[in-house]
């Protein structure tokens, strides 16, 4: 009997030791890729392929999360599918999330308005994990992640014809007459509104119109007289309103601030994305408006700062850190290059151009994630030249290095680290008719944080 009971424990142990820890499980690199669709866990550190399996029905892996869940390391996967999945590190899955069954939102634009286009993960105040989605028949849900059951609805636009729904979320929290804390919810979409939802209740407050085609990215921050919504749009602004007046405070022209090649004279200066970021000179708005260029405003007056211009083409991925007292900008391209811009002067600190064996290969997503003290992204990269080549690059941006991980004959498309974290003070968001839908917000709701400069600021 001893011995039996020391055969079960030193199994147990082998067992044990062969698993990475948590802490080394942190350390990996999660990226996916299309035709068809998988996903590969890295570890970065050896550089080498942990895991690799195949997503659900094979379909294209647009988005990726990479979280912890109850002590356990998890992937959140948004792929060109109605169907949104959480998978373990091995490849099971843990969860799943569908309304395309769901009679309710079998729209007039049948299945296609089933599938989600912007997501959010949220952390609630006891610590479980609740998931946001807005789908592109322009409703909103919220999804239970332990039960996969949908908990609240927000009535968003409703499309009498296919479109992409909505498009970006934005939280924040205000106080109701009686000074009580109000969880905000903003939400962008392609009708060329912007909503305020009481995110507990699911109530629309208010609607802010004016934009001319697609609403593509939202923001909210906070100055001395209260919250303010930032959108930008395909009709080739960006606007600002007071969320409490409803006063439109400015309205960018995008067409006027562009420094780069142009490229199709109809897609010039569109608003496909940007970051909201504070630093010492004030708060500002980085914006990508498929001209090449990444085009920075004042965000609490609109006015023009300066335009970086350096890329051949579309810019996929935009990424903003602060390091002491320094900004940075991190940005990807279609071009084949990913470079660091000092915000300061306005120039480029390294580019970085990946290849395997000579082969180009366009930067499309990137991830921060955190090596001895270094700040390093990943980025997933993806064949221009027709020859079948992937694979995810990791980037030393104060050395100038780039390691890889082993060539993988499928272009990868999106890229996730543990060191994204909650309480985000920048947003970004990719619109839904480009190439890539990678990110995916998070959020603790026991404490959102929002950019604020009012004087009351702690």
């Amino acid at each position: 009997m001893i011995k039996k009971y020391l055969l079960l424990f030193i199994l147990a142990t082998t067992s044990f030791a062969a698993r990475p820890d948590l802490e080394q499980e942190k350390k990996y690199i999660v990226s996916g890729s299309f035709s068809p669709g998988s996903i590969f866990v890295f570890d970065p550190m050896n550089n080498n392929l942990v895991h690799q399996f195949d997503s659900y029905n094979q379909r294209n892996v647009w988005g990726l999360l990479y979280f912890e869940n109850n002590g356990t390391m998890q992937i959140l996967a948004r792929l060109d599918d109605p169907t949104i999945v959480i998978y373990n590190l091995d490849g099971t899955i843990a969860q799943t999330f569908s309304v395309a069954e769901n009679s309710e939102y079998q729209t007039s634009i049948n299945s296609f308005g089933t599938y989600p286009n912007t997501l959010a993960l949220l952390r609630n105040q006891d610590g479980s994990l609740a998931l946001l989605v807005g789908y592109r028949c322009g409703k909103i849900a919220l999804w239970d992640i332990q039960t996969g059951l949908i908990v609240r609805e927000f009535e968003g636009p409703q499309y009498a014809s296919p479109g992409y729904g909505i498009t970006a979320f934005s939280l924040y929290v205000d106080q109701d007459a009686n000074k009580k804390d109000v969880i905000c919810l903003a939400a962008s979409s392609c009708d060329g509104t912007v909503c305020i939802f009481d995110f507990k209740t699911g109530t629309k407050l208010k609607t802010f119109s004016g934009s001319n085609d697609w609403v593509s990215s939202v923001a909210v921050f906070k100055d001395n007289e209260g919250f303010n919504v930032v959108a930008g749009s395909y009709d080739k602004t960006i606007r600002c309103w007071d969320i409490k007046t409803e006063e439109l405070k400015y309205t960018i022209n995008a067409m006027d601030h562009f420094k780069g090649k142009r490229l199709q004279q109809n897609m010039i200066a569109q608003v496909q994305g940007f970051v909201l970021f504070k630093n010492k000179y004030g708060i500002f708005i980085a914006s990508i408006e498929n001209n090449n260029d990444v085009v920075i405003y004042n965000a609490q007056t609109g006015v023009w700062n300066k335009s970086l211009s350096g890329h051949t083409s579309w810019i996929f991925d935009l990424r903003v850190y602060q390091e002491h007292s320094d900004t940075y900008l991190i940005s990807s391209s279609m071009d084949s290059t990913v470079r660091l811009w000092n915000f300061a002067s306005g120039e480029q600190e390294f580019t970085f151009q990946p290849e395997y064996q000579s082969t180009l290969l366009a930067a499309r997503s990137l991830s921060m994630f955190f090596y001895d003290s270094r700040i390093c992204y990943a980025a997933a990269l993806a064949d221009v030249e027709g020859k079948g080549v992937g694979g995810t690059a990791f980037i030393d941006v104060k050395s100038d290095k780039i390691d890889y991980s082993e060539p993988i004959s499928k272009w990868m498309q999106s890229v996730a680290s543990f060191d994204q974290n909650y309480e985000p003070k920048s947003h970004i968001v990719i619109s839904p008719n480009m190439q890539i839908l990678s990110y995916i917000g998070m959020y603790d709701l026991a404490n959102i944080q929002v950019i604020d400069v009012s004087s009351s600021q702690k």
